[in-house]
């Protein structure tokens, strides 16, 4: 049985992050019925003393564990496993005090066998990795794997492959040019996959309803790949001003 949660590295601390997701969806709630039967007990903890911490949840996956053994009339024993991911690492790697602080609570996690952990980090942010020799020895202890960008082949499989999934349809000019054919194109640069996810969804809202189409004119009304930041930091402005009113 494999229990998961994603981290948001939000609020009031890395620490507190974790345990609020520790304890939270479909995590570890078993934590609450330990020594440490709220959030805030778990932060201290895994600040404080975090092989402790690493103890406590291991525990907690064992009453999970038995749970589900029972409950499923297992004949076999029964093991949990925590998947952690650590979704934009870089947000955990300043101030470097909570960083590595925040390094020695997922190290002793890792040590317990019974949680897997993975992070996401921006390539040009590794430096910053780096400079903790506790995530360094982290990280060295498991495994890494670099993402290229992708290729043109591989960016038109990311423009067309859900399209074609949902039953959507591509517009083409009356010059026969592909309007999936565009975006690819225009995404073969540096940084361009969020500036490509933002212009698909708005190209879904603008979509010709009646045959389904993802259409050239709701794409020359935004402006292309490089006009869609400008028209949605103009649409976010808008409603600001409105509230304000």
């Amino acid at each position: 049985d494999i229990h998961g949660d994603k981290i948001r590295l939000e609020g009031d601390g890395f620490l507190n992050a974790l345990a609020r997701t520790l304890y939270g969806g479909d995590a570890v709630p078993e934590l609450a019925q330990g020594d440490s039967p709220a959030p805030s007990d778990m932060s201290a903890l895994l600040g404080g003393a975090p092989d402790a911490a690493a103890r406590a949840v291991r525990l907690a996956l064992g009453r999970a564990a038995a749970s589900v053994g029972s409950r499923e009339g297992f004949q076999r024993a029964v093991e949990a496993r925590l998947l952690l991911v650590v979704d934009q690492f870089e947000e955990a790697l300043t101030p470097a005090t909570e960083r590595d602080a925040f390094a020695r609570a997922l190290t002793a996690l890792a040590a317990t066998g019974a949680v897997w952990i993975i992070a996401t980090l921006r390539s040009d942010l590794y430096a910053l990795f780096q400079a903790s020799p506790l995530l360094t020895a982290l990280r060295d202890g498991g495994a890494q794997l670099d993402l290229l960008p992708p290729e043109q082949s591989e960016l038109a499989e990311i423009v067309a492959g859900p399209a074609a999934a949902a039953g959507l349809k591509f517009d083409r000019r009356h010059d026969g040019a592909g309007l999936d054919e565009e975006l690819a194109k225009a995404s073969d640069q540096p940084g361009a996959l969020p500036l490509l996810q933002l212009v698909l969804d708005a190209l879904f809202e603008g979509r010709d309803p009646a045959s389904n189409t993802l259409t050239w004119a709701a794409y020359d009304a935004l402006g292309g790949l490089s006009g869609v930041i400008e028209r949605r930091a103009e649409a976010t402005l808008s409603a600001l001003d409105a509230e304000a009113a």
